[in-house]
């Protein structure tokens, strides 16, 4: 039987209701790292991020067509080099992402997928739809997801990038103990903070072929959309270092 679900989620959600849908994922995720058994269909997915990067290759803009056209703009230039140096070890990335422990992952983390039902005061409950991406994915992969999805529908404001980052870790964190996980922090942060910079693939030659278009045509629209992209991709490029800088020091 189809159970109701009691909330609109088009109303903008606060820091509040962010911090509880990563806690709840953290109780999720903490589940299969304390003994519960991982579905074994063979139809599940078992390399989301490298299906994901990959398919990014082949179907997005290649951004060496048009990053001439805009070289002398110095922070894309800093971007873009940031993004080679990233994909140049991305091998090594994504072999320790398959390396962390195994978790089921949504993958899909959008905010239309994500419902918080109040059927009363004292029994509030997250509801997840459109499993299509089902896969079992390393921990923390599944929140760097709804970290970069939130930020790239404005669900979260880019000005507060920083401080939703935090508030998103702290609480995954916090339901990975609730559920009984007390491992090493550095794994669901490396987790976290890899699945949210390899969103570049798709995001960074966006940007480059934005910027190339605005350099040709300018209008108002494209100049604040790739404002946005700008500071997206920069969060994504300042991850990316500080997981490589996890990789090196912990987990090799």
């Amino acid at each position: 039987m189809d159970e109701e679900i009691k909330e609109d989620n088009k109303q903008p959600w606060s820091e509040k209701e962010f911090s509880y849908v990563a806690r709840q994922l953290g109780i999720f995720n903490g589940a299969y790292m304390l003994g519960k058994t991982l579905p074994d269909y063979v139809w599940i997915c078992r390399k989301w991020l490298t299906s994901w990067v990959n398919s990014c290759k082949k179907y997005a803009i290649d951004p060496a067509m048009y990053i001439s056209k805009v070289i002398k703009h110095s922070e894309l230039d800093r971007i873009y080099t940031s993004y080679l140096q990233l994909h140049r070890d991305l091998d090594t990335h994504l072999n320790v992402s398959d390396n962390l422990p195994r978790v089921l992952a949504h993958q899909d983390l959008s905010k239309q997928n994500m419902y918080i039902n109040l059927h009363n005061v004292n029994n509030k409950q997250l509801t997840l739809i459109d499993w299509q991406f089902l896969s079992i994915s390393g921990l923390g992969e599944d929140l760097g997801k709804l970290f970069g999805v939130a930020l790239s529908q404005k669900d979260i404001p880019i000005e507060k990038v920083d401080d939703y980052k935090e508030l998103l870790f702290t609480s995954y964190i916090e339901g990975l103990k609730e559920a009984g996980w007390h491992g090493d922090n550095t794994l669901p942060q490396f987790g976290f903070y890899m699945s949210f910079a390899l969103r570049s693939a798709w995001e960074v030659p966006k940007l480059i072929k934005l910027a190339a278009d605005y350099s040709i045509k300018p209008e108002k629209d494209m100049l604040h959309e790739i404002e946005l992209l700008i500071r997206i991709t920069n969060t994504q490029m300042q991850l990316g270092k500080e997981a490589n800088t996890l990789c090196s020091s912990a987990l090799r």
